[in-house]
């Protein structure tokens, strides 16, 4: 099993970062996901390049800022929980995401994605 951890901060309040990494169906901001729906707890993204993953949604919590979720079913993966917060930094917020996954050679495939992710949120948040 792999770990990974990649942060950014924004010059943004946390709330403002929150409303978009919280809104569990909206993608705009990674650039690897092409399109994503939620039902039941259950959020089916579907990857560029590699099609439909489904993630149970384990924890959203708002107050908190927090967002846990786990691949439940994957043509590839075979472990895969990541944790999204944003908290309170000097410079406004920092976004910390992190991940678990197995077969382990997933995390030289799953890290850039995160932090192309981060880059592009930079240009939403703008």
């Amino acid at each position: 099993m792999a770990e990974i951890r990649c942060n950014a901060v924004f010059a943004r309040p946390p709330e403002e970062v929150w409303n978009v990494v919280g809104d569990l169906t909206r993608v705009d901001w990674i650039p690897t996901i092409e399109h994503s729906e939620l039902s039941d707890g259950v959020r089916t993204n579907t990857f560029v390049g590699l099609g439909p993953i489904e993630e149970q949604i384990l924890v959203h919590d708002a107050a908190a800022m927090v967002c846990e979720y786990s691949v439940i079913n994957s043509p590839v993966i075979t472990t895969h929980h990541a944790t999204l917060s944003v908290i309170p930094h000097a410079d406004g917020s920092e976004v910390i995401w992190t991940t678990t996954v197995e077969p382990a050679f997933f995390a030289d495939l799953i890290e850039p994605g995160l932090q192309a992710a981060l880059v592009e949120l930079a240009s939403v948040l703008g």
